[in-house]
């Protein structure tokens, strides 16, 4: 057992002393480790901040809220989300608001629990719910409450 101890102590040291020698063989500015300068990497936040407010064909989009709006909303009122709007239920009960489109039912993605809810069903307090197309869903309030909203949606 002691002869067991030992010969897993050399092939520890082994492999810790290959790994220093072959990170210190590396070369800066080689292609393994690149130096770069700080205009170029103030140029590549420039040429993000240019993509953000842009959809998928790379025109410019209406930039819309990037923090959460908290509205309290009154019974039988309407939220239809748009295309990545996030609402989180915070008070009252809601029923989820779905669309059917070629004969498959189209749910609201509650994030928090991975699943998919279906039409009239409760939406759950303090899970992020997420609206993916701009197809009429959301959620109906059955009683007073607060919701906290991000990004675009429409009070029916």
């Amino acid at each position: 057992m002691k002869r067991q101890n030992i010969i897993n102590l050399i092939i520890v040291l082994f492999i810790g002393f290959a790994t220093t020698v072959i990170a210190s063989s590396i070369e800066p500015g080689s292609e393994q480790d690149p130096v770069v300068t700080k205009s170029y990497v103030d140029n590549q936040i420039n040429e993000l901040k240019k993509l953000v407010g842009t959809n998928n064909t790379g025109t410019n989009a209406e930039i819309t809220k990037f923090t959460f709006e908290p509205i309290n909303i009154n019974k039988n009122v309407q939220i239809i989300g748009k295309e990545g709007t996030e609402i989180i239920v915070r008070s009252g009960t809601t029923k989820a608001i779905t669309v059917i489109k070629d004969g498959i039912e189209n749910g609201l993605q509650d994030i928090t629990d991975g699943v998919d809810i279906k039409k009239d069903k409760t939406v759950p307090l303090n899970h992020l719910i997420i609206i993916p197309r701009n197809d009429g869903r959301g959620i109906k309030f059955t009683s007073d409450g607060y919701i906290m909203i991000r990004g675009e949606y429409e009070v029916r």
